[in-house]
């Protein structure tokens, strides 16, 4: 996991600090996902170049951004995660509202059944890796971390405008 340590946003902190504590929770998570965004988009951009054409299921549409809830509650930093939908575990079959037959729930996914992204990210003793997560993350580092400020900025000074009217 990459992690980036923002300097030279006293005057930022500052105005985060002046409004209320409630709303700085939102306004952080509300950057984070800007910037995670930012992230996603690029590892979409990777994974479409490493996906497999010829199969109905695609990588690129399980992309997604999620708050880091469990993270977020043990360690006290806010957290997004950028991952694929679905996992990469084993399928729990379920029994169908509609049809009363046992279905696979990661069909229901946009790109469908990818539980597979991890041999093609990290790649098996029989083919090679080609990553699109992790290159995203080192791609962007920068661009994701000028999101994360402009947003925070931007959240905060309308909070602040709105807490002075």
């Amino acid at each position: 996991m990459a992690k980036f340590e923002v300097k030279g946003l006293e005057n930022m902190t500052q105005n985060l600090e002046s409004i209320s504590q409630e709303a700085q929770g939102p306004a952080v998570r509300q950057a984070l996902r800007k910037a995670a965004t930012v992230i996603r988009d690029k590892a979409r951009g990777n994974a479409i170049r490493v996906d497999d054409v010829t199969t109905r299921e695609a990588i690129y549409k399980n992309i997604a951004v999620v708050w880091g809830k469990k993270e977020t509650q043990q360690t006290g930093n806010p957290t997004m995660r950028v991952g694929v939908m679905g996992g990469a575990g084993r399928v729990r079959l379920r029994k169908s509202r509609k049809t009363g037959l046992r279905v696979n729930p990661n069909d229901s996914n946009p790109g469908g059944d990818t539980r597979y992204w991890r041999m093609v990210e990290f790649g098996t003793r029989y083919t090679a890796a080609r990553p699109f997560l992790r290159p995203a993350m080192n791609q962007v580092g920068e661009e994701a971390v000028t999101a994360f400020a402009q947003g925070l900025d931007k959240i905060i000074t309308k909070a602040i405008k709105k807490g002075n009217s």
